[in-house]
């Protein structure tokens, strides 16, 4: 499952190589600071979005293991 222990670092990193403001990478497009705002935000909550959808099939798939071995050991 992915590591969103970086995630804030990868903001970072995402928000350097999009805002010009924050420091221009090779062939960046100049964008409005209000454009390069809203694109980290809709970053972040993809993100988090991400990081709940796995904690919830680890969650799923740890019970569907339980449910195995369960009815493995009622046969």
């Amino acid at each position: 499952s992915p590591d969103f222990s970086t995630m804030t670092h990868l903001l970072e990193n995402l928000k350097g190589s999009i805002c010009p403001e924050e420091g221009i990478g090779a062939g960046t497009e100049l964008r409005s600071p209000c454009e390069c705002e809203s694109l980290v935000e809709f970053q972040g909550r993809t993100l988090g979005a991400l990081e709940s959808l796995s904690q919830k099939l680890a969650q799923l798939t740890a019970r569907l293991e339980d449910l195995e071995n369960q009815l493995a050991t009622q046969k």
